[in-house]
């Protein structure tokens, strides 16, 4: 019986230690999780202790709570949990007559995975007196959440170094990209918003994404609080040019560029790229790119060149930033393979109809402006076997089509002239002739005829307005126009007070204005090294702008 009690016992008293390490099972509730208390509480001065306890309502997700806890100005601290309390130690003195904050953002957790409602924050002072500066406002970025605002004082006239030296304050956004510094002593102070990539609290150029305030921020004994502070993050910043990489070849007549960085396609041209070979110039025949990446060029030329020496020289290629590439890495030579590529030559995928289906599609559409039939070849073709292979035909007349690709293999037909709308046509490809690059001819001549009608033209809307400044421009205004509806995008500049966009499509609208300062017609986000504030921007509510239409009475304002 003794035996058969302390069991019980035992029991009772492990099921019972269980429970205060963790909530009891089941589905869980659905209510967000609050703090009852802390040790010491809010606006506490003449703080002496080396602790502070945050008590929540229910069992929390305790990493979920340490990733979003911050305390500033910045102290060594170890975490201690007590069911649902957590103890926060800190492992060096505290400063004296200083005001510390500690943040909990909103993205934290409880244990059954709901958020909070609000972040959390409290302050308390060392000294006979609370710090009550604060600085708010929102932060704009393809994704806020997981982003940092860094907040530098001003000291001796000068900032600090923000490649090498950490921020006296910081905080970090959740997806709503509001933000706030609280506890701030009077003083001038430089706001920057950063992707910290590597979590350092340094500004690590040509990683981090980033965007500068429109000024620095001033707090006086008189005017402690500032709000509505905008700032944005642009991309990171690059001045370098891309590099070449490596050339090779692996078949006769092909040779693969790699570069570090994605190019700006509209500088890949033949005019940009030349190829010797110890007799002089050797021709290009196509250049290829990767539609996923711009980092990666084909280039394709005569198969005699097999086995030969030859050197790639590369001018006014830049990347998507508009940097030139380097001049000490912008040729490199290379040998072409020798081998012929002898795998089957064949149409791998087309949209086009074989004549010799029966079930011909009647109608289909293509934008007049804009064909989109293809074509998609197992292997790269010699390019001069599709000249005159294929053309439209309507109503007795022909309308020559040429092949363009941007990999050499996907090709579309392209009509030299814009075609009619509301009309029916037939095009044309005949197969017959057309080869590879190494010779081979398709293992199957056809002949495509594929019947469709156009579709009438976009009726386009002519747009316009003024813009009313709040501060001087020191430079022009740009207008950018952005259809939401169909993803479309229009520039334009103000001249004379007006702005006017003569050809847009319908539907949903926002306009953004800018100031451009340094004449570059883009936005410019700011810069860290050297460092230079970004530029005056605004953004409009949503407008509708409806087919055929002319509305030139659309007011924006660029109120910064």
């Amino acid at each position: 019986m003794k035996l058969l009690t302390t069991l019980i016992l035992l029991y009772i008293l492990a099921t019972g230690c269980a429970n205060i390490q963790s909530p009891p099972g089941g589905a869980g509730d659905t209510l967000a999780p609050n703090i009852e208390y802390t040790e010491p509480t809010d606006r506490t001065i003449n703080f002496s202790e080396n602790e502070v306890t945050i008590g929540f309502d229910e069992y929390m997700n305790r990493a979920k709570v340490l990733e979003n806890l911050r305390i500033t100005p910045e102290v060594k601290m170890s975490y201690d949990w007590s069911a649902t309390d957590l103890n926060i130690s800190f492992e060096e003195p505290l400063e004296p007559n200083t005001t510390y904050a500690i943040n909990i953002g909103t993205e934290y957790t409880d244990y059954y995975n709901n958020s909070p409602k609000k972040g959390f924050s409290m302050i308390f002072s060392t000294g006979d007196k609370l710090d009550s500066g604060s600085i708010s406002g929102l932060l704009s970025a393809a994704d806020t959440k997981g982003k940092f605002l860094f907040l530098y004082k001003e000291r001796d006239g000068n900032y600090p170094d923000m490649t090498a030296v950490e921020p006296d304050y910081f905080v970090n956004t959740g997806s709503s990209g509001e933000f706030q510094f609280v506890a701030l002593k009077p003083g001038n102070y430089r706001l920057l918003a950063i992707d910290d990539k590597f979590q350092n609290r340094i500004y690590d150029d040509q990683i981090d994404s980033y965007g500068t305030a429109l000024t620095d921020i001033t707090l006086t004994e008189d005017s402690l609080k500032v709000t509505g502070i905008n700032i944005h993050i642009g991309a990171k910043s690059d001045n370098i040019g891309p590099k070449l990489i490596s050339a090779n070849s692996q078949y006769a007549g092909l040779a693969n560029l790699i570069f570090d960085e994605n190019l700006d396609r509209n500088t890949i041209t033949a005019e940009n790229i030349v190829l010797n070979s110890i007799n002089g110039v050797v021709p290009i025949l196509g250049i290829g790119t990767n539609p996923k990446t711009s980092s990666e060029l084909l280039i394709c030329f005569d198969v005699k060149y097999a086995s030969k020496e030859l050197e790639i020289e590369l001018t006014n290629i830049a990347d998507s930033t508009g940097n030139l590439i380097q001049d000490t890495a912008s040729s490199i030579k290379f040998v072409v393979d020798s081998t012929y590529n002898k795998s089957e030559f064949e149409i791998s995928s087309t949209n086009l109809n074989d004549s010799t289906q029966k079930n011909v599609t009647p109608n289909f559409n293509i934008l007049p402006e804009k064909p989109t039939f293809r074509v998609k070849f197992s292997k790269i073709p010699d390019v001069k076997s599709l000249e005159n292979s294929a053309y439209l035909e309507s109503n007795g007349e022909k309308t020559e089509l040429f092949l363009t690709s941007e990999n050499l293999l996907d090709y579309y037909f392209i009509s030299e002239r814009p075609i009619n709308e509301n009309t029916d046509y037939i095009l044309v490809f005949d197969t017959e002739g057309i080869k590879d690059l190494w010779g081979q001819s398709l293992i199957k001549d056809t002949l495509y005829k594929t019947k469709f009608k156009t579709k009438f033209a976009p009726k386009y809307s002519k747009i316009g307005g003024e813009v009313t400044t709040t501060n001087e421009c020191k430079g022009n205004i740009i207008i950018r126009a952005i259809n939401t509806t169909d993803n479309s995008k229009y520039k334009t500049s103000l001249v004379n007070g007006k702005w006017n966009l003569d050809k847009v499509t319908a539907g949903s609208y926002v306009f953004e204005v800018f100031c451009d300062e340094n004449s570059n017609n883009e936005y410019d986000f700011g810069k860290v090294t050297p460092f230079e504030f970004r530029e005056k921007y605004s953004k409009s509510k949503p407008y509708t702008v409806n087919e055929n239409w002319e509305y030139n009475e659309i007011k924006l304002i660029l109120d910064e």
